[in-house]
């Protein structure tokens, strides 16, 4: 049985989808086109079932010359990424939804979720408060010349997730919204004329600038987001904090020693008006 992707996560594929065609007819012409709106066709009914379909795209592929085959599989290619991108961005939309419903019950797999559950199936708030306080998260960050996607290609991505969760806001008006597209259409050429290959082997600078990226478009971010969240549901089941001398041994211990292999640095120093102040070097 076929399951029914939700309608807004629909429109941004299709709206993404849209756009990476007209990129494909404005650089690669309109019978690099045709050729993968082709492959797509008959791929999604040979998926149904249609065995002369399945022969017939088998056909195709086996006698496309490489030179046209490469442009089809990195429309493909780039088709997928793009659809990942809005279904990770729909997650994100459906989650804050979940969470504006103040009557709603804690979401299934949160920390509030799974401490309440814990307790409820006979686990002491105590020994719940201590298990946490014990956890260390070790950062692992692999430096292989096979890595799958290039780190321009990563902060391509990322600017049009970001244009995505733009478009969600309700009072855009119609100038913005038209903006708004021409740069979801620019960032998207711009990713189709991004090489996923790296013309070079990748230099030992080039593999600590990797691990970085993820520092600089996540990790700041999303640790400390995700401390607030497991320290506020600590306190709701158990009635007690994280300490803050505690806190390094939750990632910022392991987080440290990855940017120390990095060639960079971070503290964690006490702010005098309460909370904690993170101080970070990252090498040129």
């Amino acid at each position: 049985m076929r399951h029914e992707l939700p309608k807004a996560l629909r429109d941004d594929v299709r709206r993404l989808g849209e756009l990476l065609g007209e990129t494909l007819r404005r650089q690669e012409g309109q019978a690099t086109y045709e050729m993968v709106e082709r492959v797509r066709a008959l791929s999604k009914k040979a998926r149904g079932g249609s065995d002369a379909d399945f022969a017939t795209l088998t056909r195709i592929l086996e006698q496309m010359p490489v030179d046209e085959a490469l442009p089809v599989a990195r429309a493909f290619s780039y088709f997928l990424n793009l659809a990942n991108i809005a279904e990770q961005h729909h997650r994100i939309r459906r989650r804050r939804a979940y969470q504006r419903d103040a009557d709603a019950p804690p979401q299934i797999g949160s920390c509030d979720e799974t401490f309440g559950r814990l307790i409820a199936s006979g686990v002491l708030p105590d020994r719940l408060y201590d298990a946490v306080a014990r956890l260390r998260v070790e950062l692992v960050f692999t430096a292989h010349p096979t890595e799958v996607t290039r780190r321009t290609l990563m902060q391509k991505f990322g600017r049009i997730a970001d244009l995505l969760a733009l478009g969600d806001h309700a009072d855009l008006t119609p100038p913005e919204r038209d903006e708004l597209a021409e740069s979801l259409r620019i960032e998207i050429a711009a990713a189709w004329e991004t090489s996923e290959v790296r013309p070079r082997r990748p230099s030992p600078v080039d593999e600590a600038r990797s691990g970085l990226a993820v520092f600089e478009q996540s990790l700041w971010d999303a640790v400390p987001r995700f401390l607030r969240t497991l320290n506020a549901a600590l306190v709701k089941h158990t009635g007690r904090g994280l300490p803050p001398d505690h806190s390094p041994g939750l990632g910022l211990t392991s987080t440290g020693e990855a940017l120390a292999r990095l060639g960079g640095s971070v503290r964690v120093v006490p702010d005098p008006d309460g909370g904690t102040i993170w101080r970070a070097r990252l090498p040129c």
